[in-house]
């Protein structure tokens, strides 16, 4: 469920892998319902360029690797003067295709690195934005990209 705010606060967000999945709906419900969005993903596509013509003036996609840029997504919330009342921490990978069978240290470490370091430190970097907010909220998850399973 979505929290909701009085309408005289500010309401902004920020979604991590906002391009596809559950995080295209949470950009897509977060826009109808009047927040403000920040929509970080690697690379922008076809629903999230239909919700950017849609909402114009509200949603703000940023094109960053979250695992190196969190510098980026931080100094975008400090110019654009918000407050982040919600950071929705989605982004996440299982990179083997033929799944544990196929699984080495290295990426492992890589895996562990993406889907449960780097949304600590993304919160980390956006805690000035986050502190402005009278009620910040962080929720991180993660959906089936970050589960080891049996490939038939």
């Amino acid at each position: 469920m979505i929290p909701t705010f009085p309408e005289t606060l500010p309401r902004t967000a920020l979604v991590t892998g906002s391009n596809r999945g559950i995080g295209i709906e949470f950009t897509s419900q977060l826009l109808h319902l009047g927040w403000r969005v920040f929509a970080v993903c690697r690379k922008k596509n076809d629903p999230l360029l239909l919700l950017e013509t849609k909402f114009p003036n509200s949603l703000h996609c940023l094109t960053a690797e979250i695992t190196s840029q969190k510098e980026k997504i931080s100094a975008a919330l400090h110019d654009a003067n918000s407050p982040l009342d919600l950071l929705i921490n989605n982004a996440g990978a299982f990179e083997p295709e033929e799944g544990i069978s196929s699984l080495t240290a290295e990426g492992m470490l890589r895996i562990y690195h993406l889907n449960a370091i780097t949304p600590l430190l993304l919160a980390q970097a956006l805690l000035p934005s986050l502190k402005k907010s009278p009620h910040p909220i962080i929720a991180n998850l993660v959906s089936g990209s970050g589960i080891l399973q049996k490939k038939n």
